[in-house]
C-alpha cells in the first residue's frame, strides 16, 4: 500500500513539473514575441505597407491557433532586408507558440499592411501575456 501511494505521489509530482514547465516555456515564448515586435515598429520604413493576410478577423480563435496563423501569414512575405532578422525571430516564436495547432489555414481574402498586421498581434500577445501572470 505504502508502494502504491508513493508512486502515485512520484506521477502526479511529475505531471506537475511537466505542468509548470511547459507554462514557462510558453510565457518565455510569449516575451520574446513581445520583445521581438517591440524593436520592429522603429525598423519597419517601407516595409510596413507589405500586405499580409489578415488573420485577426476570427475573434473566437484561440491562442496558438492565432500564432500558428500569424507565422503562416509571414512565410511568403516579400523579403524585407532592414526587418528580415527579426521577422524571423518573431516567425520562429510564433511556430512555437503555435505548436499546439498541428495545421492552421490562412486565408488570403483579407489582406492588411504589414505594420498594421504587427500592430494587432502586439496586442493580442499582449492580451494573452495579461491572462498568463497569475
Amino acid at each position: 500500500m505504502l508502494k502504491a501511494v508513493i508512486l502515485l505521489f512520484s506521477v502526479v509530482a511529475s505531471i506537475d513539473c511537466g505542468v509548470k514547465r511547459t507554462m514557462k516555456a510558453d510565457y518565455q515564448t510569449l516575451t520574446e514575441i513581445i520583445n521581438t515586435l517591440m524593436h520592429l515598429p522603429s525598423r519597419q520604413d517601407a516595409c510596413s505597407s507589405i500586405m499580409v493576410p489578415d488573420i485577426f478577423s476570427d475573434k473566437h480563435q484561440g491562442a496558438s491557433k492565432a500564432f500558428c496563423k500569424a507565422a503562416k501569414a509571414l512565410e511568403n512575405i516579400t523579403p524585407c532586408p532592414s526587418i528580415q532578422h527579426h521577422l524571423e525571430k518573431l516567425q520562429m516564436n510564433l511556430l512555437k507558440a503555435g505548436e499546439k495547432t498541428p495545421s492552421c489555414r490562412v486565408n488570403n481574402d483579407s489582406l492588411i499592411e504589414l505594420g498594421t498586421f504587427l500592430s494587432h498581434l502586439k496586442k493580442l500577445s499582449r492580451s494573452i501575456y495579461r491572462r498568463m501572470i497569475p
